[in-house]
C-alpha cells in the first residue's frame, strides 16, 4: 500500500467505522467482553495481536452513545479514552521491564538533544546529493551505478509535503523556548546519510515528518526490481516485511522511479531492515509524522514487522505512528500541541492525550485526531 495524505475516502472510512452500529460492534466484539474484569480500573495497559493493531483504541465509542455520521461530526459519545488511561505496548514484556512507567517519561532535569525532519526534496540533483552525502565522511565513486531494472520503476513520485516544513519549524521553536539542543533536517539535508549518522549518538528525540510506505502486495511483478535493490536477493526476500516497510527521506525519489543511481550513496529510500541494524539506544521518542507507519505484516505472536519492530530494534524507547492518512493541518496541530505539553513539564503520555483532545475537540472526527498512536 503506497499512500499519501490527504484522502477523502480514507475520511469516509474512518468516520464509517468510528460511528454508528460499525462503532459499536468493534466495542461489543474487542472491549465489552472484559469489562467485568475492569471494574474500578483506570490504566489499561494493552497489546494488540494480529489485525488489532489496525485498531484505533482511543477512538472505539462505548455502546450507548451517538453519533452523527453523516456529517462526520462527534457529539457527546463517550470515547474508551474518555473511560479508560490507554497504553499501548509494542509487547507486555515492556511492562514487567518497566519501561511504561509513567514517571520515566518526564522530560524535566533529563539532558536530552532532538533530530528533526521535515519539509524534504525528494528530487535532488546529483550533484547535491553527492555535497550531502560527502559531509558525513561519505567516499562516492566516480562514475553511476546501473540505473534498477524497468520492472522497479513507478509512474508516480513522492510529492513535497509543505506542510511538514512548517510543522518540524514550530517544533523546533519549542525546543529552541527550552533550552533542548536540537538539529533540523530539512529540504536537502534530510538524508538517509544524515539519519544513518544518528547511530550511537544517544539522541533523545527523533522527528520525522515525510512519506512512509508498506508495500503489502509484495507478490506484484512491478516491486521486484525495487525490493531487490532495496536487499532482497531471491524470492524468500521479497516477503521480508522489513524491506517492504520504511520512510523516503531527501533524493528518494531517484530510487523510487528507477532512475540513474548514484554509486557509493545512499538512495533515500529508509527501509525497516536498515533502520534495525543501526543503534538508536537513548532515544527516548521517535515520531514518525507520515502516513501508515503503523502498519505491517501482523503476526499473532510477534506484533507487527515493519516500522514499528525495526524502531524497537534499534533501541527507541516509545514510538508514535499512524494508522491512517491524516491530513496535515490536524496532524501539526496534533503535533506541535504534544511537544508544547510535553516539554512543559508532563509525561509523554500525558502530552499525548491531552494534544489528541485539543485536536478532537478542534476537528471533531476520529479521522483527524485518533490515526496517531504511542506505543511502548
Amino acid at each position: 500500500m503506497l499512500v499519501s495524505r490527504p484522502n477523502c475516502d480514507v475520511e469516509e472510512h474512518i468516520a464509517a467505522l468510528y460511528a454508528g452500529a460499525k462503532g459499536d460492534s468493534l466495542y461489543r466484539m474487542i472491549w465489552q467482553p472484559l469489562e467485568r474484569e475492569l471494574q474500578g480500573v483506570k490504566t489499561v495497559y494493552f497489546s494488540p495481536s494480529g489485525m488489532l493493531h489496525q485498531i484505533a483504541f482511543a477512538a472505539i465509542p462505548v455502546v450507548g452513545g451517538g453519533r452523527d455520521a453523516a456529517s462526520h461530526v462527534c457529539t457527546d459519545t463517550e470515547l474508551l479514552s474518555d473511560r479508560y488511561d490507554l497504553r499501548q505496548v509494542s509487547s507486555t514484556r515492556e511492562i514487567a521491564h518497566g519501561t511504561s512507567d509513567n514517571q520515566k517519561s518526564k522530560i524535566e532535569n533529563q539532558k536530552l538533544t532532538a533530530a528533526v525532519f521535515g519539509g524534504l526534496f525528494y528530487d535532488v540533483e546529483s550533484d547535491v546529493l553527492i555535497a550531502e552525502a560527502q559531509k558525513y565522511n561519505v567516499s562516492v565513486e566516480t562514475g553511476r551505478a546501473p540505473s534498477l531494472p524497468r520492472s522497479a520503476r513507478r509512474d508516480n513520485s513522492w510529492l513535497y509535503l509543505a506542510g511538514t516544513r512548517e510543522e518540524a519549524e514550530r517544533i523546533v521553536r519549542y525546543f529552541d523556548e527550552y533550552a533542548v539542543p536540537n538539529r533540523l533536517f530539512t529540504e536537502t539535508a534530510g538524508t538517509e546519510e544524515a539519519f544513518k549518522a544518528l547511530s550511537g549518538t544517544s539522541t533523545g528525540v527523533i522527528h520525522l515528518a515525510t512519506h512512509g510506505f508498506f508495500l503489502d502486495d509484495f507478490d506484484n511483478v512491478a516491486h521486484y526490481g525495487l525490493i531487490r535493490h532495496l536487499g532482497g536477493d531471491d524470492h524468500s526476500r521479497f516477503e521480508n516485511p522489513l524491506l517492504r516497510s520504511g520512510l523516503l527521506l531527501a533524493g528518494a525519489n531517484r530510487a523510487w522511479i528507477g532512475a540513474d543511481m548514484i554509486e557509493g550513496i545512499e538512495d533515500g529510500v529508509l527501509t525497516s531492515e536498515e533502520i534495525a541494524q543501526i543503534n538508536l539506544t537513548g532515544a527516548q521518542l521517535v515520531v514518525l509524522s507520515a502516513c501508515e507507519t503503523g502498519l505491517g505484516d501482523a503476526q499473532t505472536a510477534e506484533g507487527v514487522f515493519g516500522l514499528q519492530r525495526a524502531f524497537k530494534l534499534a533501541g527507541a524507547e516509545t514510538l508514535v505512528m499512524s494508522l491512517w492518512e491524516v491530513p496535515d493541518d490536524a496532524t501539526t496541530e496534533l503535533m506541535t500541541a504534544f511537544y508544547r505539553i510535553w516539554l512543559s513539564g508532563k509525561t509523554k503520555r500525558e502530552a499525548f492525550a491531552e494534544a489528541q483532545k485539543i485536536v478532537r475537540e478542534e476537528f471533531g472526527a476520529a479521522y483527524y485526531w485518533a490515526g496517531f498512536v504511542m506505543v511502548d
